[in-house]
C-alpha cells in the first residue's frame, strides 16, 4: 500500500474510546475514564427499545457501543472509498473470489457461517 495514502487515511479515523471484549455477552468495556454527558434526541420507540435492551449497563453504554460500531463502519467506508480511488473500484469477481476464500478457510477450520 502506498505510504501516502495509509498516511492521509490514518490522520482521519477516529478511534473509539471503547473495547469490545470478545465475549459472547457483546459487552463493551471503557478503555479510558473520560467520560462527557451529552443530551441527545431520538425517536420514542428507538430509545425505549434500546433501553429495554440495555441490561444492567444501562442506556448510556448500550447507546456508547451502537456509535462505537456505526465508527468502525464509518473508518471502513472511508477506507474502501481511499483505496478504491487508489486502486480501482472492487470487482464483483473480486468480492465472489474473497467469499471462496472465507467459505474454504471456515470449512477447513470447521467454522459455521459461510457467505452465498
Amino acid at each position: 500500500m502506498n505510504n501516502t495514502l495509509t498516511s492521509d487515511f490514518s490522520k482521519k479515523v477516529v478511534q473509539p474510546p471503547l473495547e469490545y471484549d470478545g465475549g459472547m455477552t457483546g459487552s463493551i468495556s471503557v478503555m479510558s475514564s473520560l467520560t462527557q454527558k451529552y443530551s441527545i434526541t431520538m425517536p420514542r420507540d428507538i430509545a425505549e427499545q434500546a433501553r429495554s435492551r440495555s441490561g444492567p449497563s444501562g442506556l448510556s453504554s448500550y447507546v456508547a457501543a451502537a456509535v462505537a460500531r456505526q465508527l468502525e463502519r464509518d473508518n471502513l467506508n472511508d477506507l474502501i472509498e481511499a483505496m478504491e480511488a487508489h486502486h480501482g473500484p472492487i470487482t464483483d469477481e473480486e468480492i465472489q473470489r474473497t467469499r471462496d476464500e472465507l467459505n474454504r478457510a471456515r470449512e477447513e477450520q470447521g467454522t459455521p457461517g459461510a457467505m452465498e
